[in-house]
């Protein structure tokens, strides 16, 4: 199972585009900008691959998940894309 890190900047677009090529699953913005959506893999038992830290609502027995903005203010991503974070400000 892959690790987590908690990134500890503001999610950027292209940061959610790159997650959507990772499994189990993705994670994009919804198109009305109230939250990101998060879509498993159902082929996978990704019951086992959700951060216990996000509050997840299921919507139907279906692979669909929404995750409020302000829960995912510090996304939690795969550890490959923490490289491509900015560094948060020294002085912060």
């Amino acid at each position: 199972m892959s690790e987590w890190k908690l990134l500890p900047v503001e999610p950027t677009d292209a940061m959610l585009d790159a997650l959507a090529d990772e499994t189990p699953y993705c994670v994009r913005r919804a198109s009305d900008k109230s939250c990101y959506e998060v879509i498993f893999n159902p082929a996978e038992d990704w019951r086992t691959h959700i951060p216990n830290d996000l509050q997840i609502v299921f919507q139907g027995a279906e692979a669909e998940a929404e995750v409020r903005c302000e829960r995912l203010r510090r996304l939690w991503l795969y550890r490959s894309l923490l490289a491509t974070a900015p560094e948060p400000p020294a002085n912060a």
